[in-house]
Order: C-alpha cells, then sequence, then structure tokens
C-alpha cells in the first residue's frame, strides 16, 4: 500500500482516531480497494512518526468496524465486504397519519351511579335478586354461627358440600317442589356446575334416571 497523505492536528481528538479516519475515507473513495493489503503497523508508525500502539489502536477499531480484517501472519487487508454506511433513502416515503375513526351509532356516555331500581328488567351479571333474600333469617343464622362457633368447620370440607347444609337443601326441595331428593352436589359456581351437568347427560347410561339440581354457594 502506498502511503497515505496524513496531516495530523493537534487540536483534534486522539491520533489514533485521525488515522482511522483517514484509512476509512480512502476506503469510502476507491483509493483503497477491497482486498488491498496495507502496510505492517511498524512501517505505518515509521511513516506517519507515531507510536506502534497508535497505529495497532487505530486498525484494531477499523476491523471491528468491519472496513478491515486482520490475518494472521499477513497483516490487515480491507474486507471485500465493507460495511454499509447507510440505509436508502425515505425523504419520498409519505408520512402515514392516523385516521380517525368513528363509530356507526353515537352511544350515550352512562352516567356515574347508575339507579338498577329504575330499570323494571335488569339483566346485569352478578346481581341476585335482594327483594327476596331473608335478611332477618340470614342475620340470625350468622348471629348463631358466631355464638356456637365450632373450628373445625372453618376447615376445608367435604368436596361435595356441607353435609348440614346439604340436608337443608334437600328438605327445601321436599317442601318448596315436592321434590324427594337422596343427596344434592354443591358447586363452586356455575361453570363447574354446568361442566358436570354436560358430563352427566353425555355418559348417561340409557336406563339411568338423572335430575340434575343446581345450587350456586354463596
Amino acid at each position: 500500500m502506498q502511503p497515505l497523505v496524513i496531516e495530523f492536528d493537534e487540536s483534534e481528538p486522539a491520533k489514533y482516531l485521525q488515522l482511522a479516519s483517514a484509512i476509512r475515507s480512502a476506503i469510502m473513495q476507491g483509493k483503497l480497494a477491497p482486498g488491498v493489503k496495507l502496510s505492517s503497523a511498524r512501517v505505518m508508525a515509521n511513516t506517519y512518526q507515531l507510536n506502534r500502539h497508535t497505529v495497532m489502536n487505530a486498525l484494531q477499531l477499523l476491523v471491528a468496524e468491519g472496513w478491515l480484517e486482520s490475518q494472521q501472519r499477513s497483516g490487515y487487508r480491507v474486507t471485500k465486504s465493507l460495511p454499509i454506511q447507510s440505509s436508502v433513502s425515505t425523504s419520498n416515503t409519505p408520512t402515514l397519519k392516523a385516521k380517525p375513526y368513528q363509530f356507526a351509532k353515537t352511544l350515550a356516555v352512562p352516567a356515574a351511579g347508575m339507579d338498577l331500581t329504575a330499570y323494571k328488567y335488569n339483566f346485569a351479571g352478578g346481581l341476585p335478586d335482594l327483594a327476596s333474600f331473608p335478611q332477618k333469617e340470614f342475620k340470625r343464622s350468622v348471629s348463631h354461627v358466631c355464638n356456637h362457633l365450632d373450628i373445625n368447620q372453618l376447615h376445608y370440607g367435604q368436596v361435595s358440600g356441607n353435609e348440614q347444609l346439604k340436608a337443608h337443601i334437600c328438605d327445601y326441595l321436599y317442601k318448596a317442589r315436592n321434590l324427594n331428593v337422596s343427596d344434592v352436589l354443591i358447586c363452586n359456581g356455575s361453570q363447574e356446575a354446568l361442566f358436570l351437568i354436560a358430563k352427566a347427560f353425555i355418559k348417561q347410561d340409557a336406563d339411568s334416571n338423572l335430575k340434575c339440581i343446581t345450587f350456586r354457594r354463596l
């Protein structure tokens, strides 16, 4: 490689950066073609009156950037696949603008704190009929349980439900619906109940007479 004409400026960054910039510019301008072998670091140090470590730092920087490649016992060469400096210009690419959306029908904004009693039929989920709830009986039952608390009842019980609760439900079904059932299954929720009912009907034997009654646990 013929020595490049490089004028080092003491006011500019470190000399190894100036040397690397000069070699990089020569490669980009075609003065150093791909595959060309560079002079050894010792020769370049003598030519530019630099420390050999300064030259090595510049060459290693260009290797890291992809401009040069280091070959054992052969020195440094300009890489044949030069790095991409910039992508294709996108100045002509049209700028995308946000498209305003519009509903087919404007919906009224629901008022905060809606009065659910204003609707004759309310199909909202999770709203039991509190008017039919026996509040007084429930209060007396809770008070009785708290006064006669059995610690064992606070642990996990049988998976099919509390035996006393099942007995009361069977008694209620006989009095209110004239249904004589021998046992009931207390489920964790409506999804579990529907799942068990579906399995029962799918696997039901032709000779069996199955009655399914579900109650959701409070």
